[in-house]
């Protein structure tokens, strides 16, 4: 019976590491990639039996595909917070069956903390608007004052720069990214907000 085929190498899996890293968007793992893995580890196990090399080679391998998978579940925990925020991020295609079961969980998690959130800011305002003073009720007694101040412009848009690349995502009104490290874009305050409160990007003076 002819030997199963080892599609996955060293070099194979340093390019992966590579392009994962250097791109803000999940990328696309060859077919078959974690039984393709598994074979591999077990061919080079039994290859690292008494030959020091080889072992050596093997710990490198599994640093490799540590790092790998360490670098895409921070970006699918980005793409569940920014969901979770209903900033509606596009769902990667090239996310895996136990990656996804992970997103849709950290979604779950996620929104359940900021509903709370939400619940204990609408009671600490309720409570407030209770012990508000009588004298906030008062009516100014010279209206035309009021009506002379200019308000100032609104602020709608901030310039961030990027800290870690971050995938593309749906916004109120159109998909934005994907960005890489270091970009300086302006964005929606709320987004801009979102962007520097998570970490990933900080405001241009």
């Amino acid at each position: 019976m002819a030997e199963t085929e080892i599609r996955v190498t060293f070099e194979t899996l340093f390019e992966l590491l590579r392009h994962e890293k250097k791109r803000g968007e999940l990328q696309k793992l060859p077919e078959g990639f974690l039984e393709d893995v598994a074979k591999y580890l077990g061919h080079k196990k039994a290859v690292a039996v008494g030959d020091e090399n080889a072992a050596n080679q093997l710990k490198q391998i599994y640093r490799i595909i540590e790092e790998l998978f360490a670098v895409r579940e921070r970006k699918i925990i980005e793409l569940a917070r920014l969901k979770a925020t209903s900033l509606r991020p596009e769902h990667s295609a090239e996310i895996l069956p136990h990656e996804d079961d992970l997103y849709k969980k950290l979604i779950i998690l996620l929104k359940g903390f900021r509903d709370q959130l939400s619940f204990r800011r609408s009671e600490v305002r309720s409570q407030k608007s209770e012990v508000r003073s009588p004298q906030s009720a008062v009516v100014n007694p010279n209206p035309q004052q009021s009506e002379v101040r200019s308000p100032k412009s609104e602020v709608t848009s901030e310039e961030i720069k990027f800290t870690s690349p971050v995938p593309k995502f749906m916004g109120k009104d159109k998909v934005y990214g994907p960005f890489e490290a270091e970009q300086v874009v302006r964005l929606p305050k709320q987004l801009a907000h979102v962007m520097v409160s998570g970490g990933k990007a900080t405001y241009v003076q």
